[in-house]
């Protein structure tokens, strides 16, 4: 069952490094199961899921995504070119893949990019062409993966520390109080069975998005300048 699991989750990427390696051991497994338990994945799957929505395909770009990952397991510094959405330009750089990580469907790369000289997140799907060079680098000793993004709400890491405390009114209260959402939250009910959530993050623009999907069951207490910054957009 666990790895019934986990293939539904690494299946839903086609195109990954991970994804013909996955299919090749279950392949084996259910080989050596077919005996006792005839289509044993199959039956597992009518009852257990696990895969990822909206996943991103990237059968288009699977030779660039396997030349970033041989950077990342050799340690070698991987030439790529990437489409940089604000400029809408691609631009060729280097960059030293220290890490990677799956966030809602989309593989995102951490390294060192030799062009900006400074750490850096990069969307898979941008990559527009890669190849690992035979430079090598070496890993910080102090880098995590889990410490790059503590701050972040969800990918966006490099912006200011910001606390954001928010009421939820009590009919959406349970939710907030069930709910993992960052490392640094803390959830307070008050009187009336509303909650005040509130969180240290790197700038607003992401939880913004996630505020506003409970609509006027959320009011901002702070920052004020985001409190008005919603205001305005939520009028417009």
């Amino acid at each position: 069952a666990a790895l019934a699991l986990a293939g539904n989750m690494v299946l839903s990427f086609p195109g990954s490094p991970f994804f013909g390696a996955m299919r090749r051991a279950l392949r084996k497994i259910q080989g050596l199961a077919q005996a006792d338990q005839p289509n044993a994945f199959d039956l597992l799957g009518a009852r257990l899921w696990a895969g990822v929505r909206r996943a991103r395909p990237y059968a288009k770009s699977e030779v660039w995504f396997r030349e970033v990952y041989t950077g990342l397991q050799r340690r070698r510094t991987v030439q790529i070119k990437y489409y940089t959405l604000e400029r809408d330009a691609e631009v060729l750089r280097e960059i030293d893949p220290y890490g990677m990580q799956i966030h809602e469907g989309a593989f995102y790369i951490v390294g060192w990019c030799h062009l900006r000289k400074a750490r850096r997140t990069f969307l898979m799907d941008r990559i527009r062409y890669a190849r690992a060079t035979e430079k090598r680098f070496t890993v910080p000793a102090d880098f995590s993966l889990k410490d790059h993004f503590k701050h972040a709400w969800n990918i966006i890491r490099d912006k200011a520390l910001v606390t954001v405390t928010v009421r939820f009114a009590k009919t959406v209260a349970p939710i907030i109080e069930e709910g993992r959402w960052h490392e640094s939250q803390k959830i307070e009910r008050c009187a009336d069975g509303a909650v005040l959530f509130t969180a240290g993050v790197a700038g607003w623009d992401e939880i913004k998005g996630w505020i506003m999907t409970y609509g006027d069951a959320a009011v901002i207490l702070e920052p004020v300048d985001l409190r008005e910054e919603m205001l305005k957009e939520l009028t417009a």
